[in-house]
């Protein structure tokens, strides 16, 4: 309940959304019954998760392989292979991210990296 309080207090001081969050979330903390020392622990297993820290390393390795033009490769690849079948767009969209997460081994953050070289 001191957390929908404190939410809806800092949502109508007109605080920005991060700091109502941090705040609210911080004041419940403190009001709840248990020792202290939990939240530091909760903070760091809460950040010490593999799909967390795999995000970063993802999204430099797309960082990294767009100057070097591999992207760019794939989709060209892709392209010659289904693009001037009908519906091809969608195709070579499919069939990069194939390549894409083969090449990666992420299915879901390959996003990331082509959305801005097929838009």
């Amino acid at each position: 309940m001191l957390l929908v309080i404190s939410f809806v207090v800092f949502m109508l001081l007109g605080l920005p959304l991060f700091g109502v969050i941090g705040l609210a979330s911080i004041i419940s903390m403190i009001g709840m019954p248990f020792p202290m020392e939990f939240i530091p622990q909760n903070l760091y297993t809460g950040m010490d998760q593999f799909p967390l820290i795999a995000t970063i390393g993802f999204v430099m390795a797309g960082f990294l392989m767009e100057p070097a033009g591999i992207t760019g490769e794939i989709i060209e690849v892709a392209k010659k292979a289904v693009g001037n079948i009908r519906g091809g767009l969608a195709m070579v969209t499919i069939l990069a991210c194939m390549i894409f997460a083969a090449l990666s081994g992420s299915q879901t953050r390959r996003f990331v990296y082509e959305k801005h070289i097929l838009l």
